[in-house]
């Protein structure tokens, strides 16, 4: 029994656009934007017939924005927001996520000592607590589609690299 297969043929049209502006030394905002159109042009699958429906787990809009500053020392701060719009989740198209908007906020600080770079940071993630699905099981067996992502959360890390 076959449980999985390759889509048929697709068509995908769209346009990205980003901008990026600097107001003043180390303050800086950026956006972009992603448009995108995909559909199954030839796709038939165990007897049904996909043509001329949206490519599951492609949305159409995706925009990002971000406000950083960073400073001459390595402080830096950035509050992102990310819009990502609706998708289906199955190639019938009968199951649909909703679009959500997300808002965040990170700060930290970029060293180099010698060779190596040290970047601790700490993240306050989903600032507005929006309730959206994190991941999407496109196609899943049982109607499991979804998989809640959590609210508001504080993250923290600390990078560390050499350089040869």
């Amino acid at each position: 029994q076959e449980y999985y297969g390759n889509a048929g043929k697709t068509e995908r049209h769209g346009v990205e656009a980003m901008i990026e502006y600097e107001f003043v030394p180390g303050l800086i905002a950026s956006a972009a934007y992603t448009y995108t159109e995909a559909e199954y042009t030839d796709y038939n699958s165990r007897g049904s017939d996909f043509s001329g429906n949206k490519v599951p787990g492609v949305p159409e809009q995706h925009l990002y924005a971000e406000l950083r500053y960073v400073h001459s020392t390595g402080l830096f701060a950035a509050l992102e927001g990310r819009y990502i719009g609706a998708f289906f989740a199955n190639d019938a198209n009968t199951v649909e996520t909703e679009s959500y908007g997300l808002l965040d906020f990170r700060v930290g600080w970029r060293a180099e000592i010698g060779s190596w770079q040290l970047g601790p940071y700490m993240a306050l993630s989903n600032l507005t607590n929006t309730e959206y699905n994190d991941n999407v099981r496109l196609n899943a067996f049982g109607g499991r589609y979804f998989e809640p992502a959590p609210g508001f959360a504080v993250q923290g890390g600390l990078s560390v690299e050499y350089a040869f």
